[in-house]
C-alpha cells in the first residue's frame, strides 16, 4: 500500500469508508459499567483521606493566617512607631491587630480550627515601635486530633510554624 502523503483519491475514500481500516469507535455498555464501577470504588476508598487531608490544610491556612498577622504587626509598629498589640480571641477563634483602641485587622479562623491556648499573658503580644515583640512564645492551634504551633522568637520576633511543639 502507498504512503499516507501518496495516496489518491480513491484510496483515501476507500480508507474512510472503512475498507482499508475497520475501527469499531465506541464502547459497549459492559465496558462503560466496569469504568464507572471501578471510579466509585476509588471515590469510596479516598473520601475519608480527603476528609482528613482537608482539615489538615484548614488548620495550616489558618496557622498561616496568624503568622502573617504577627508580621504585619511588626511591620505596622516599626512604620507607625507606635505600640501594636496583637489580641488571641479564643472564645470566637479570632485574631485581632489593634493600634490604639480600635482593631486594624480581624483574622477569623477557619471552621473547625481552634485557638487551643497561647503562654502569652492575657493572650495578648505586644510589638514596639522597634518591632521586637515584649515576648517570644506560643500560640496552639487544633484541628480534631491535629496540632500546629506558631512561634515567636523574643529578640528577632522571627515566626515559624512548626508541627512539633517549642522545646
Amino acid at each position: 500500500m502507498a504512503e499516507m502523503g501518496k495516496w489518491s483519491h480513491a484510496q483515501t475514500q476507500q480508507a474512510f469508508q472503512g475498507k482499508i481500516f475497520r475501527h469499531n469507535y465506541g464502547m459497549t455498555l459492559l465496558e462503560l459499567i466496569i469504568v464507572i464501577s471501578v471510579i466509585s470504588f476509588m471515590l469510596a476508598f479516598s473520601f475519608p483521606a480527603l476528609g482528613s487531608l482537608r482539615q489538615m490544610l484548614l488548620l495550616r491556612s489558618g496557622a498561616r493566617g496568624i503568622a502573617s498577622l504577627m508580621r504585619s504587626a511588626r511591620i505596622e509598629a516599626l512604620n507607625s512607631g507606635d505600640l501594636v498589640r496583637v489580641t488571641f480571641d479564643r472564645t470566637n477563634n479570632r485574631v485581632l491587630l489593634r493600634r490604639g483602641s480600635e482593631p486594624t485587622r480581624i483574622h477569623y479562623l477557619p471552621t473547625g480550627v481552634r485557638i487551643v491556648g497561647t503562654n502569652f499573658p492575657a493572650n495578648r503580644l505586644h510589638f514596639f515601635s522597634s518591632g521586637t515583640p515584649d515576648r517570644g512564645g506560643t500560640v496552639t492551634l487544633s484541628s480534631q486530633d491535629r496540632y500546629l504551633y506558631c512561634i515567636i522568637t523574643p529578640v528577632t520576633a522571627r515566626v515559624r510554624i512548626s508541627e512539633t511543639p517549642p522545646q
